[in-house]
């Protein structure tokens, strides 16, 4: 990730369509080590506890889980607007987590 965004960054500059780091409001450098701490290190280091306790297949289910989870916990916390399609969608994605960890549970 971090060769990533710097050869984004080079590519942005490139165009000159960079903005100063001075520029940017404190909230969204706290939006970033928000991400950085809960979305990836601790996140990963969940992930990585979990493959160690548990077996593949319950640990593969989080993948598939975790952005349900993140957009009913949006619209409970923060009011955003969950359509129909979303909860179709969500309910798709558990049927298809139930029906391969039952598979995988039957063989």
């Amino acid at each position: 990730m971090v060769i990533s965004g710097v050869i984004l960054y080079m590519f942005a500059d490139w165009q000159g369509v960079t903005v100063s780091l001075d520029s940017i409001p404190w909230q969204s450098w706290a939006s970033i080590l928000y991400l950085v701490l809960f979305g990836s290190l601790i996140g990963f280091g969940c992930y990585l506890y979990a493959l160690q306790h548990l077996s593949t297949e319950e640990v593969s289910v989080y993948a598939y889980i975790n952005p349900i989870v993140a957009v009913f916990t949006g619209g409970i916390l923060f009011g955003e607007t969950i359509d129909i399609l979303m909860i179709a969608g969500s309910l798709l994605t558990i049927l298809g987590v139930y029906l391969v960890n039952k598979s995988v549970r039957d063989l």
